[in-house]
């Protein structure tokens, strides 16, 4: 007598995920994984990560700048 046991039904088998929709992180193009590219590796530019963090701070200045202003402002309108 076979066993069943470690044996699951269809509707519970975990599905294979289509690749269509994923786009591969070694060529940028969809309709395949990584692991199964051909093709060459695209080059990204990317800022560094100190430039990115230069940025982040300036803009994060000039809105605290710019809400200081707006209060500065409303403030001398009240009066």
């Amino acid at each position: 007598m076979a066993s069943s046991y470690g044996v699951r039904p269809p509707s519970f088998r975990k599905k294979q995920p289509s690749a269509e929709n994923f786009t591969c992180q070694k060529c940028l193009q969809k309709g395949h994984f990584t692991f199964e590219c051909t093709g060459k590796r695209k080059y990204v530019h990317r800022e560094s990560r100190s430039k990115e963090m230069a940025k982040r701070m300036k803009m994060d200045e000039e809105k605290k700048q710019a809400e200081l202003l707006n209060k500065c402002t409303s403030i001398q309108h009240k009066k």
